[in-house]
């Protein structure tokens, strides 16, 4: 459950970073701008709720999980 849940928020993670790099790149204010900070936006919200589950799945593994070197 641990790796699935690292794996996923890694994931989530990259998209989000790629998504505002793409973003950056963009020249002047425009449509195509204005649809990837929505995209940026949205992969931000769901990398959010993916580390907030991992969060709460090492909360549940208590104090001895954090202790511990995977």
């Amino acid at each position: 459950m641990w790796r699935e849940l690292v794996r996923v928020y890694a994931i989530r993670a990259r998209e989000f970073s790629d998504t505002a790099a793409r973003l950056g790149k963009q020249a002047r204010i425009g449509p195509e701008f204005l649809e990837l900070l929505d995209e940026v936006k949205q992969r931000h919200v769901l990398c959010d709720a993916a580390g907030d589950e991992l969060d709460r799945y090492i909360e549940q593994m208590g104090p001895a999980a954090k202790s511990k070197k995977a």
